[in-house]
């Protein structure tokens, strides 16, 4: 799961239930615990990055250049950040297992250096830089879907300003050779996979803009 923010923190929602107002209805009430990221963090990827049951976060953070770990330690709780230097302008984390040792790595698209960084997860916690792959021109977006049904994960970039979809077919060693790419006819502001026609194999759907529209491809 994934989310967009634009603060240089990230502020976590914890649901408390109040009594408020004359007729006592209970009330969505929303503490905001802060935790310090990088500067100008822009998007967030969720996902147990060292198997202790608990939820972590990677944060691109864009103006700094590199993405920040906070390590989940439960009841809505993290720990201090640790940050690992990525390329110009990071904008987009998805987190997939890439090299098959069961545990999740992460793929971060920089739209300034027009490539996808590669961290490779230890199962701690902890991330190693693998190098990156080019990607296009100012990609926006990264996600991760086996499209080619090879068991190795792939990879999907839109790219804002190369009017395109960038496929990188993993090795499933956490390196990747580029397959075909996508033409949108626009900037693309946003992709998605899942299997549309339920035929088994993941689809991609995208919206580009100026001209806006909504395109399935099967």
């Amino acid at each position: 799961m994934t989310t967009r923010t634009s603060l240089r923190t990230i502020l976590i929602p914890l649901l408390v239930l109040a009594v408020a107002g004359r007729a006592g209805a209970a009330q969505p009430v929303f503490p905001t615990p802060v935790f310090i990221t990088g500067d100008e963090s822009v998007f967030t990827a969720i996902g147990d990055l060292d198997g202790d049951g608990n939820l972590d976060m990677v944060v691109a953070n864009r103006s700094s250049g590199d993405v920040s770990v906070l390590l989940g330690r439960g009841g809505g709780a993290f720990g201090p950040q640790a940050r690992y230097g990525a390329g110009d302008r990071p904008v987009s984390v998805a987190l997939a297992d890439l090299n098959g040792d069961q545990w999740l790595d992460a793929a971060v698209a920089n739209e300034g250096s027009g490539d996808v960084s590669i961290f490779l997860g230890d199962g701690t916690g902890r991330l190693s830089d693998a190098g990156s792959v080019a990607a296009g021109a100012k990609p926006v977006q990264v996600i991760a879907a086996d499209v080619n049904l090879d068991g190795h994960v792939d990879l999907l970039i839109g790219n804002h300003d190369g009017n395109d979809v960038a496929v990188l077919l993993g090795r499933g060693d956490g390196t990747f050779v580029e397959g075909n790419r996508v033409s949108a006819g626009g900037p693309v502001k946003a992709i998605a996979s899942a299997d549309f026609d339920l035929n088994g194999s993941p689809d991609l759907a995208l919206i580009t803009g100026t001209p806006t529209s909504a395109q399935i491809y099967t």
